[in-house]
């Protein structure tokens, strides 16, 4: 039911109503930067192939390829993360306070309730069905 809603919303969306549902913070920002960030480590992940390639490294089950690969990850995450030290280091510069502030605003109507409640009734008769079958 859930990836029902989420997947018609964008995730910017579901971080604002993340936001206003009271989770925590860090958990909007780690979904936030996740989305926005996920693109980068991949470029960084495939330029090591491209390298490796260029070495003659072909993947295999030999245990200079695991070092290679065990290698390549280690690099992965290690570029990634200063990546992310510096876009921090940018937005404090920027004057980001801790908290993302957003122009559009998000206000539930009538018609968005009365579909929760139908959602979670809809999600209790299903639960109770699957535990009396």
């Amino acid at each position: 039911l859930f990836l029902t809603l989420a997947a018609t919303m964008s995730v910017a969306t579901l971080g604002k109503a993340l936001s206003g549902m009271h989770c925590p913070d860090k958990l909007v920002f780690l979904l936030l930067f996740t989305y926005r960030y996920i693109h980068v480590a991949l470029d960084e992940w495939q330029k090591l192939q491209v390298a490796a390639k260029l070495r003659a490294f072909r993947p295999g089950c030999s245990p200079r390829a695991y070092g290679v690969l065990a290698n390549m990850l280690g690099m992965t995450f290690v570029r990634s993360f200063e990546r992310s030290e510096r876009v921090y280091e940018a937005m404090l510069l920027r004057g980001f306070s801790g908290r993302f502030l957003s122009a559009a605003g998000f206000k539930a109507d009538v018609r968005e309730r009365v579909f929760m409640v139908a959602l979670v009734m809809v999600a209790a008769i299903f639960f109770a069905a699957d535990c009396y079958a």
